[in-house]
């Protein structure tokens, strides 16, 4: 019979993310991802794979959690105007939040592009996609009431 892991998944993935987040991909070690996440390295590898796997879920975990929000502020907006000035002070709000890791998750990897893996580069590459489509609709929408 095999241990009962200790830790809720969700709150250990949330952990990783803020700490991918603040640290960067090259930046967060196994031991440091181990002691945010309040784990030992066998749960980590058993539960999320290798570091890399992580990322990966931690960018899609992001994606959910912050980008969809952010998302919804520009797709549900009355007027591009308003939704600009809504997306931009959230954003701005969050990044510079002094309880948060700063800035943006998928635009701190970004940086780092070419050294990440295939999936997360896709992973990016989709996320920055799917927002440029929500900012078209909305500057769309806008031309089309006059603004």
């Amino acid at each position: 019979m095999g241990r009962r892991k200790e830790f809720v998944r969700e709150e250990a993935l949330r952990s990783a993310m803020r700490t991918f987040w603040s640290k960067g991909y090259d930046g967060t070690s196994i031991p440091d991802l181990m002691h945010s996440m309040c784990i030992s390295r066998s749960s980590l590898y058993e539960t999320f794979g290798d570091k890399q796997s992580l990322l990966n879920e931690a960018v899609k975990y992001y994606s959910e959690l912050i980008g969809e929000k952010k998302r919804g502020i520009l797709a549900n907006a009355k007027s591009a105007k308003q939704g600009l000035t809504d997306y931009f002070r959230y954003h701005m709000e969050a990044g510079l939040a002094e309880n948060g890791p700063g800035g943006c998750l998928i635009t701190n990897l970004s940086i780092f592009y070419d050294y990440l893996g295939d999936e997360t580069k896709t992973l990016i590459e989709e996320r920055i996609e799917t927002l440029e489509e929500v900012f078209y609709n909305l500057l769309e929408k806008g031309k089309e009431n006059g603004e």
